[in-house]
C-alpha cells in the first residue's frame, strides 16, 4: 500500500510537470523516461522514509503503537509526490550515518 501511494504521488507530480512543460513550451521527448521513473522512485522512497520513521532513525523514537492507515497513506502520498526533496533527505542522513568521501 505504502509503495502503490508514493507511486500515485510520484505520477501526480509527474503530470503536473508535464502540464507545465508542455504549457511553457519547454517539453522535449528527451524527458521521457523521467517520466517513467518519477512515479516509482516516489514509490520506493515513501517505502523507504516510511521505514526510517519507524526504525525511530528519523522523526524521533519508534511509534509504540501502529499509525492511521490515513496518516501512512499521507506520508507516502507526499514522500512520493516531493521525490525530488526527498532524495537530498535521504542523501544528508546517509552522509550523518555514513560519512562523506572528503572525510576519509
Amino acid at each position: 500500500m505504502i509503495f502503490f501511494v508514493g507511486f500515485v504521488g510520484g505520477t501526480t507530480f509527474s503530470i503536473k510537470w508535464l502540464i507545465h512543460s508542455a504549457a511553457k513550451g519547454k517539453w522535449h521527448l528527451d524527458r521521457r523516461y523521467w517520466r517513467f521513473f518519477v512515479p516509482a522512485l516516489g514509490g520506493v522512497y515513501a517505502c523507504v522514509v516510511l521505514t526510517l520513521f519507524d526504525a525511530g532513525l528519523i522523526g524521533g523514537q519508534p511509534p509504540d503503537k501502529p499509525r492511521p492507515i490515513a496518516l501512512v497513506a499521507a506520508f507516502a502520498f507526499l514522500v512520493g509526490y516531493f521525490s525530488d526533496g526527498v532524495s537530498g533527505l535521504l542523501s544528508n542522513i546517509a552522509n550523518a550515518v555514513f560519512g562523506t568521501l572528503e572525510k576519509k
